[in-house]
């Protein structure tokens, strides 16, 4: 009796042992998690307003390079975005305010759409006259690899940077199947689709087309307020 009294306590004692080291390792692990999915948050932020670590710019970057792919020192990264991005709230949205020289640059939002195969999530920025946009990168997609992904690489975000927004609620953005020059030499309001990946290419579009309109209006209505909450 003793002994299948001392076995059963040796099998309780042991599970909870385990039990104990998974839930401390599912903690670190959660928290090590969270703190890799801020970083890649930040660095699409950073990536959408232009902005990059010290001797990389547009050019410089290959064009198959996503922005998890850029390499940035973790203290660095961490100081740009500190110093150049503030966030706000109006009307239960997020908007991110990029800071030059002490005043307002430019704006950010989250937007989302869906793509061929579910929702595509990205974060969208635009000039500080509202008339320009000045990036976009994407944060969650699952679209095929090496078609409707490659929205993710940065030859084709690169057709985002200066994209003409300025008569947006008359003139939506287009998509086109080629595109001489990219609207960072002469501005338009069109961006290239990705060839072979109508469906994904159209789903960008759409996703902008149908979330700039109210940030837009949202963000006019607001600049004083914006400002103001900033001290800027």
């Amino acid at each position: 009796m003793k002994k299948a009294l001392y076995t059963i306590f040796f099998m309780v004692a042991i599970t909870i042992f385990f039990i104990t080291i998974l839930a401390i390792t599912n903690e670190l692990s959660s928290k090590k998690i969270e703190d890799n999915y801020k970083i890649q948050v930040m660095k699409s932020i950073l990536y959408a307003f232009n902005l990059y670590p010290v001797g990389l710019s547009d050019d410089k970057i290959d064009a198959d390079i996503v922005s998890q792919d850029i390499s940035w020192d973790k203290d660095e990264l961490f100081k740009v975005y500190n110093e150049k991005i503030r966030e706000v709230e109006l009307a239960n949205k997020k908007i991110f305010v990029y800071i030059e020289n002490g005043k307002a640059a430019g704006y950010g939002f989250y937007i989302s759409g869906k793509g061929l195969w579910g929702e595509i999530q990205a974060f969208c920025a635009v000039n500080f006259q509202l008339s320009h946009l000045l990036g976009l990168d994407f944060l969650k997609q699952s679209e095929t690899p090496g078609l409707g992904a490659r929205i993710t690489e940065h030859w084709f975000k690169r057709y985002f940077r200066n994209l003409d927004i300025s008569n947006f609620s008359e003139k939506k953005i287009e998509m086109v199947r080629k595109k001489e020059k990219l609207n960072t030499e002469v501005s338009a309001n069109t961006f290239e689709a990705v060839t072979g990946a109508t469906l994904t290419s159209r789903g960008v579009l759409n996703m902008l087309n149908n979330e700039l309109k109210d940030y837009l209006k949202l963000i006019k209505e607001n600049k004083g307020k914006i400002s103001k909450e900033l001290s800027l």
